[in-house]
C-alpha cells in the first residue's frame, strides 16, 4: 500500500524502497510459512524456529495481499474448501487459537 501511495504522490524513491521491502517480506513468508508438500501456508513459531502443523484461517492471508502464486492459490483454495469451509462460512478448527 505504501509503495502504491508514494507512486501516486510521485515519490519514486520511497515507492521503490517499499517495493523492495514488500518483495523481501514475500520471499520470507514463502520460505518460512509455505509448505509445498501440503500446499498451504502455516504459522511460523519463531521461538522454536519451526512451522506449525495446524491448518488455520491465517493461511489464506497470502491470497489477500498478493503473495501467493496461481499454483499456490489453487492448492490453498482446495484445502480451504475441504477443511475450513462450512455451511455458514470459514471456521477456525478446534485446537487452533486465533491470536
Amino acid at each position: 500500500d505504501f509503495e502504491k501511495a508514494y507512486a501516486l504522490l510521485g515519490d519514486k524513491k520511497k515507492s521503490d524502497n517499499y517495493k523492495k521491502a514488500a518483495e523481501k517480506r514475500s520471499a520470507t513468508i514463502n520460505q518460512l510459512m509455505w509448505n509445498g508438500k501440503t500446499g498451504y501456508y502455516f504459522d511460523f513459531d519463531f521461538a522454536n524456529q519451526k512451522r506449525s502443523h495446524l491448518t488455520t484461517v491465517a493461511g489464506i492471508y497470502p491470497l489477500n495481499v498478493g503473495i501467493a502464486l496461481k499454483k499456490q492459490a489453487e492448492k490453498i483454495v482446495e484445502i480451504l474448501e475441504r477443511e475450513l469451509q462450512k455451511k455458514y462460512g470459514v471456521v477456525q478448527p478446534a485446537g487452533a487459537s486465533a491470536s
